[in-house]
């Protein structure tokens, strides 16, 4: 199932690269194929952006103190977050509840007014969100984020260019989603 979020997740970030906002009305168009060397270029210029001390691992810090600003993103809540099906209400309980012991510095198991802030709320769903995001891409668990494991979600575009042309056409990446969707039911 990890492997299975982090692959739909890593796809929909990828391939927001190929759509561009129409100025009014926010409509989406479709830009063009996407090029599997200019997505493995730019993840491996991000990779050393993040990796800030050069050692070839990102660690939580370095994740952390990143901006990891994703496109078409809504809140930490959101269903594009939880996902579809009859795990999602559990889903969102189990963050709701860790976005709660965040906000509850003293560990009393209640909020009192300042732990309770809108700024307080902001900052611990950051937070939660934040572990989330580094958790699905540390694959292996071994609590860094190594090149190859970053490099994943851009190795999986070539699984999508079906006539190997090194590019994904909008009808591979529909291809591609249809596939993984009917995997996962």
């Amino acid at each position: 199932m990890k492997i299975q979020t982090t692959l739909a997740a890593s796809l929909l970030v990828l391939s927001a690269n190929a759509y561009a906002e129409h100025p009014r009305g926010g409509e989406r168009h479709w830009r063009g194929p996407i090029s599997i060397s200019e997505v493995e270029q730019e993840t491996e210029q991000r990779f050393v952006k993040l990796d800030t001390n050069g050692d070839d691992q990102i660690t939580a810090d370095e994740f952390d103190a990143a901006e990891m600003h994703r496109p078409g993103r809504r809140g930490p809540m959101s269903r594009r977050f939880h996902g579809h099906g009859p795990d999602r209400e559990l889903r969102h309980a189990e963050m709701q509840a860790e976005v709660f012991a965040e906000l509850d510095s003293d560990g009393n198991g209640e909020l009192s007014q300042d732990e309770y802030s809108a700024e307080n709320q902001r900052a611990a769903r950051k937070a939660v969100m934040q572990a989330h995001r580094f958790s699905r891409m540390d694959q292996n668990d071994d609590g860094v984020i190594d090149r190859d494991e970053f490099q994943e979600p851009a190795k999986r575009m070539t699984e999508l260019d079906t006539d190997g042309n090194g590019e994904v056409t909008r009808d591979e990446l529909r291809a591609g989603f249809r596939t993984r969707f009917h995997q996962a039911s």
